[in-house]
């Protein structure tokens, strides 16, 4: 009775999951997470980009190339670039930035943390001004909610999200 059980409620919900498949909900549930925590709605001091996909995977370049747009349309800002530690890949993403016309000098790369939160604890650890700083954290919309709340627990007070959305 209790596999039965079980697989009847499996089978319900994978009915639910594929009816659900054909409306918005998908859509609005990765929307929401994109944007909840809050999106910026005025130009950041800084940019922080959020790594761990891998390079070249499309997920980082998609990020860094929407980091490049933010630092192009407000000229000096600084663009902190967090990955966990692997060198050849902040390598290969700090020249994406700088083919994307990001100046070498306002790009500051950090190879700490294996997860958001130590992520968010390094960073503002070396760079202690960004607690007081509006910056926008560019990361994938699926992470956005999830990114922005640890960077405000970590005591970042002004961060807001900049999801590097597809289309």
């Amino acid at each position: 009775p209790l596999v039965r059980t079980a697989m009847l409620v499996m089978g319900a919900l994978g009915l639910l999951m594929v009816a659900l498949a054909f409306t918005r909900v998908p859509f609005d549930a990765h929307r929401w997470l994109g944007t909840a925590a809050g999106e910026c709605k005025a130009a950041p001091e800084a940019v922080v980009v959020l790594g761990g996909s891998g390079m070249p995977s499309g997920a980082e370049l998609l990020r860094l190339h929407h980091a490049a747009g933010l630092a192009i349309a407000v000229p000096g800002v600084a663009v902190h670039v967090v990955h966990p530690t692997d060198t050849a890949v902040m390598r290969l993403m700090v020249a994406e930035l700088v083919l994307r016309g990001v100046a070498r000098d306002r790009i500051h790369p950090l190879l700490e943390g294996t997860n958001t939160r130590e992520q968010a604890l390094a960073l503002l650890a070396h760079e202690p001004d960004l607690k007081m700083r509006r910056f926008a954290l560019v990361t994938a919309p699926e992470n956005m909610y999830r990114s922005v709340r640890a960077f405000r627990k970590a005591g970042a007070a002004a961060v807001c999200g900049a999801p590097a959305w597809e289309h």
